[in-house]
């Protein structure tokens, strides 16, 4: 994945990454924040090496916690106030008043 910003490492990898960008519904363009939350102890499927058979084996791998930066700025309280006086103003034809 490529990472854009002031610190950002320009590219960051994890096998839960993916499972975890799906189940936040993260798409192509969406800003988001990727925080490595630790590590995690999983079994996965692999080939033997030296036999070729199938086996399972225990790994390390990283877990992720993943947000849309999008929606968690639309459920904001102070944003969900502020663009339902937008919507009233306009509305009411009142269009030049910011707040």
């Amino acid at each position: 994945m490529k990472v854009e910003g002031k610190d950002a490492p320009g590219r960051i990898w994890g096998t839960a990454l993916q499972d975890q960008m799906t189940r936040n519904n993260i798409k192509i363009g969406d800003k988001a924040t990727f925080v490595e939350a630790g590590k995690e102890e999983v079994t996965r499927s692999r080939r033997n090496p030296e036999t070729d058979e199938p086996e399972r084996v225990n790994v390390t791998r990283k877990a992720w916690d993943v947000k849309n930066i999008d929606r968690q700025i639309d459920r904001d309280p102070e944003v969900q106030e502020r663009r339902r006086l937008e919507r009233e103003d306009r509305a009411r034809g009142d269009r030049s008043i910011s707040r």
